[in-house]
């Protein structure tokens, strides 16, 4: 879902919400896997063995969510950049006021210019 969100598109702020929920369950989720591994290996330490394929892929699970959630903050960080500028870009397309004059001085070197 990460990988769908894109600057250009619009992202409603159910998906978004959707999203964040999701890490924070993945996240969590490889915490507890941990957990009970520290545990296991604590408690069951002359029969525990370690399984580097299962340990390489709960690593990788939690590089690439965290690679993606990460890519996902930044597209929403773009969001609301060009959010912003679109409601700023109308005040900077007005006309801009001449500058105001005060002294008779300068208003003669204003009309000379």
């Amino acid at each position: 879902m990460c990988r769908a969100v894109a600057p250009e598109k619009h992202v409603p702020t159910a998906i978004a919400v959707d999203i964040r929920e999701m890490y924070k369950e993945i996240r969590n989720r490889l915490t507890e896997i941990k957990a009970i591994e520290q545990l296991l290996q604590g408690k069951y330490r002359q029969l525990y063995r370690r399984d580097s394929v299962r340990d390489k892929g709960d690593h990788g699970i939690g590089f690439v969510a965290k690679n993606c959630y990460s890519k996902f903050e930044y597209t929403m960080v773009q969001i609301d950049a060009m959010k912003r500028l679109k409601e700023h870009a109308p005040q900077a397309d007005r006309p801009r006021d001449p500058p105001m004059v005060s002294s008779k001085e300068n208003q003669v070197a204003f009309i000379k210019i």
